[in-house]
């Protein structure tokens, strides 16, 4: 079984030389050339971005072709109460919500009534976040899961901090706030971990797409360049459910 695996700067570096069928020397090596980025400049209209050229660019320097991915690992951030959840699998929000909801009732029970809660959130909450939280919840493609291809990229927030607030606790953190004076934003992190689940799927998109992901995440790590989002690519379920039988492994990140 011939994996991706972009956990770290190592993983990937290993996992492209069995891929490549090459010793992680030469790939290093044809990435440090200082002539790549010359070269993308005279033909990069012929091609999407910078990993679809470096895919296409390490295959013909190698002479290879026909490269095979069995499985993808990908990296679900997450802040949450209970982090054992994930072992049943990652669940999208449409079948999560009422639980989760019950759950941040719990957290704030002596500060508010269960009735006013109830109506809190069927009503849609309140304040700046009011109308997100609606498409959030009504709309299944949005409901993940989320996931991303390289580890250290979704570690640098450049979105939304995911390993702080998850987005729809964050919308009722908000509401809370404006309308009750609550902070539920500081009880929801005391009470709550932050967590990366690593899973597998098969291949989604053909090998070459991936391999010039990882390809551009380690040329940007080796030429001491500041990685974007442009150095990944991301998993989405669209509502489906990841099963258990995927969860490769659970981390718990102290804060």
């Amino acid at each position: 079984m011939i994996s991706l695996n972009c956990e770290t700067y190592q993983t990937t570096l290993e996992s492209l030389e069995t891929i490549l069928r090459t010793p992680k020397s030469s790939i290093l090596k044809i990435l440090l050339d200082s002539e790549i980025e010359a070269e993308f400049e005279k033909v990069y209209l012929n091609y999407e971005n910078f990993d679809r050229f470096l895919s296409q660019y390490i295959e013909s320097t190698l002479g290879k072709k026909d490269y095979t991915i069995d499985e993808i690992f990908w990296f679900h951030f997450a802040r949450t109460l209970d982090p054992e959840q994930f072992r049943k699998g990652i669940y999208p929000l449409g079948i999560i919500k009422d639980q989760l909801f019950n759950d941040l009732y719990k957290l704030i029970q002596n500060e508010i009534t269960y009735e006013t809660w109830k109506a809190f959130i069927e009503n849609g909450i309140s304040g700046r976040n009011k109308t997100i939280f609606k498409m959030r919840l009504e709309d299944s493609r949005l409901h993940g899961c989320n996931a991303f291809l390289i580890q250290e990229v979704g570690m640098l927030e450049f979105n939304h901090p995911y390993l702080k607030t998850p987005e729809i606790v964050e919308d009722i953190c908000i509401g809370l706030e404006e309308d009750y004076g609550i902070d539920l934003t500081s009880i929801y992190y005391e009470n709550s971990v932050s967590t990366i689940v690593q899973f597998k799927t098969p291949l989604i998109h053909e090998a070459e797409y991936y391999i010039g992901v990882a390809l551009n995440y380690i040329y940007h790590k080796i030429n001491n360049m500041e990685l974007t989002l442009n150095c990944n690519t991301c998993f989405d379920a669209y509502g489906k459910t990841v099963p258990s039988s995927s969860i490769i492994k659970i981390s718990q990140i102290q804060d």
